[in-house]
């Protein structure tokens, strides 16, 4: 029998307080850190090969029951006429050969807003875990009774992670929109694992329960998981290598970075380094010897086209004693500092 302290009040749960960890036997940690809302129900159990499980989450309070397919129907048609609107209206007070084409215009105008409602208010819940060697989730589409689909990267198969995050700015300098993606590949650069999403900026702070979380934590897990292998690598070769494209890729050795191509390669010691920095999605290393609003003695490169990105930060902290903050500012999970 418990004690009426240990228990549970859900009245007093608050979603960004780490106290409240006590919530019961299942009890598991969100994605953001703190303790797992009541209202999230875990639907689905994780495999044991994801190892020690650091997150989880669940749509399940977020999403709607499902309609009924005539529901869905009806609204459909209700938007579709919206849309039509005056277009089904021109042949009538305006006869001419043309009819025909509009009377056609205005059922594609009903076919498309049956289609957007549609897919639109299908039902979809998911309850994903992070766990430490991979990370799963598990989908119900379109009735809450569908057969469970399972997804699971292990990341001992996995060889390269690349985030992509694009920011809407209205007028260049009010956020409105984000979207992101998190892409997992194999060591033959085939996609093997994503997470994606999006979100306005009425929907800041990010709550829980959100796509968004589910890849931060992703990420931080990878990070951990593949910076120990790069650590391994690093005792047969002496440097840590992060793929860009088409063959290029950086070295992180100790005390020097090093940018190498199929056909060149241009490498700065930490003692000639003069800057470092990441701003809009961009890595910037600048030596001593560069001249002057040229590219010569700089190496450049895009944020999402660096594989592991988030381990190269790491990795150029530790080795060029470099400041993180000049990097966690604006890298990956911090682009959203405000967030």
């Amino acid at each position: 029998m418990h004690d009426e302290e240990d228990e549970f009040d859900a009245e007093d749960f608050h979603e960004h307080d780490g106290s409240d960890a006590k919530r019961d036997a299942d009890f598991r940690c969100g994605h953001d850190g703190y303790a797992l809302r009541p209202t999230a129900s875990l639907f689905a159990e994780p495999t044991p090969a994801l190892g020690q499980i650091y997150s989880a989450d669940s749509t399940t309070d977020r999403v709607k029951p499902p309609r009924s397919a005539l529901r869905r129907i009806i609204y459909g048609l209700i938007v579709g006429f919206i849309c039509t609107g005056w277009i089904g209206i021109i042949p009538i007070f305006e006869p001419s050969p043309l009819d025909v084409l509009w009377y056609g215009v205005a059922v594609l105008s009903l076919g498309g807003g049956v289609y957007h409602v549609w897919t639109k208010t299908k039902y979809e819940a998911e309850t994903n875990y992070v766990g430490q060697r991979g990370i799963e989730r598990y989908l119900v589409r379109d009735r809450i009774d569908a057969p469970q689909v399972c997804e699971t990267l292990l990341f001992a198969e996995a060889a390269e992670l690349r985030g992509v995050i694009a920011r809407m700015m209205l007028q260049g300098a009010i956020h409105t929109f984000t979207q992101f993606e998190y892409v997992w590949t194999d060591s033959r650069q085939n996609k093997i694992f994503e997470i994606k999403g999006s979100f306005g900026v009425k929907e800041l702070p990010i709550k829980q329960g959100h796509v968004w979380h589910f890849a931060q934590a992703a990420e931080r897990a990878w990070t951990d998981f593949v910076y120990q292998r790069l650590l391994q690598e690093y005792e047969r070769k002496r440097y840590f290598e992060f793929p860009i494209e088409k063959g290029a890729a950086m070295l992180v050795g100790d005390g020097f970075l090093e940018y190498r191509t199929p056909e060149s390669s241009f490498r700065i010691q930490a003692i000639d380094l003069e800057k470092a920095e990441l701003v809009d999605g961009w890595f910037t290393f600048t030596s001593r010897e560069a001249i002057r609003f040229g590219n010569i003695g700089k190496i450049k490169f895009h944020f999402g086209k660096l594989a592991n990105a988030e381990a190269f930060v790491l990795a150029i902290c530790e080795f060029l004693d470099l400041d993180p903050h000049d990097f966690t500012g604006t890298s990956s999970p911090a682009i959203f500092g405000a967030i």
